[in-house]
């Protein structure tokens, strides 16, 4: 009786242990599951912003030319057709529309970015 006594318990020890493994396991999965997601996310972030910036060139570039034949600062209606293609995007990734900025004689592409809120260190533009 003794004999099984002390198996039991061995028996139980050995239990705790695996159930403890099996947590810490289990945990250290959880948290390599997160760090891979915020990771994805900050790639899809960064894809999104060097698009948005790409984008921004073109209408920049589109802006500058219309300013060189006409007086005023255009607006993505202006520009569509003959000064940017008209399949290009007129929106950023987050689904607002861009805008041209005139500030001097300089039009300027403008994302208010990620945040959605112009005049935030996050905005972007075409320069």
């Amino acid at each position: 009786m003794l004999a099984t006594a002390r198996s039991m318990s061995r028996v139980r020890q050995y239990a705790l242990e695996l159930a403890s493994l099996a947590l810490f396991l289990l945990f250290v999965a959880a948290a390599a599951g997160l760090v891979l997601h915020l990771r994805r996310a900050s790639c899809r972030r960064n894809n999104a912003i060097r698009t948005t910036q790409g984008e921004l060139r073109a209408v920049t570039s589109a802006a500058m030319l219309y300013a060189v034949e006409h007086d005023g600062c255009p607006s993505l209606a202006d520009l569509r057709g003959a000064y940017l293609d008209v399949h290009a995007r007129v929106e950023d990734p987050w689904g607002r529309p861009y805008r041209v900025a005139c500030h001097g004689e300089r039009p300027v592409g403008a994302s208010a970015g990620p945040d959605g809120v112009f005049g935030t260190e996050d905005d972007l533009t075409g320069e």
